[in-house]
């Protein structure tokens, strides 16, 4: 499966990545409906990801890290993406996947 490593300076299509910082709390994850299904934001303590799910393809169309932290984001199969969002000693992981419907789990370590 593709793996993107994103950090200070460095690009990589289809990710965007911007240095902006976050709240406290994590945003409330939010869905919009479009054509493919539906796309959700989901926020963590190391940053954002938005998330477009269909029933045949989950994909990233962002992962912005919050300031200070790296973003790589891993395509697993066509329906499951992870994006780890890192910090020296601190860890934010959001897996999203189609199951019967959109899934996500958001883990901090």
């Amino acid at each position: 499966a593709p793996v993107t490593s994103v950090g200070p300076g460095a690009v990589a299509a289809p990710v965007t990545t911007t240095a902006a910082p976050m709240p406290t709390s994590a945003p409330p994850t939010t869905t919009a409906p479009t054509a493919a299904g539906s796309t959700r934001t989901i926020g963590a303590a190391g940053g954002v990801v938005t998330v477009r799910y269909g029933a045949d393809a989950v994909t990233v169309l962002a992962a912005t890290p919050a300031a200070g932290w790296t973003a790589k984001v891993e395509q697993r199969g066509a329906t499951a993406v992870r994006v780890e969002f890192t910090t020296s000693g601190r860890r934010s992981r959001i897996e999203a996947w189609w199951a019967d419907g959109p899934q996500q789990d958001v883990r901090e370590d």
